[in-house]
């Protein structure tokens, strides 16, 4: 499933038998809110700004490519949605960077573990 398959899963409240994702939910919600009413000031669909928002799939993400089109004010959505993957691509490498990063500790760990001989 693509990350906007999952993003509208998650919007859609599939997964929300975790109390913690419904506030993520919800900030989601409000993050799309925000997204809209900024592409809607850019003279684009609200259509545009939704499809924006489900392919950012997090707050965080879309709080920074709604600080993008406040200040740079692109001059098409093609722009727009450049600036999107790029958030998007930026998001997905710092994942793996975290990942990459915790992974390494624990086969440290597991070397430096004190060993019965």
């Amino acid at each position: 499933m693509n990350r906007a398959g999952r993003s509208a899963q998650c919007l859609r409240g599939h997964f929300t038998p975790v109390r913690a994702l419904l506030g993520l939910l919800q900030q989601t919600r409000e993050g799309q809110w925000t997204r809209q009413t900024t592409a809607q000031r850019c003279g684009w669909p609200t259509e545009f700004g939704e499809a924006l928002a489900l392919y950012l799939g997090s707050v965080g993400a879309m709080e920074r490519m709604a600080a993008y089109l406040a200040q740079a004010r692109p001059r098409s959505m093609e722009e727009a949605a450049d600036e999107a993957v790029a958030i998007a691509e930026q998001r997905d490498a710092w994942v793996e960077r975290k990942k990459s990063e915790y992974y390494n500790v624990k086969i440290t760990e597991f070397y430096n573990r004190e060993r019965d001989e």
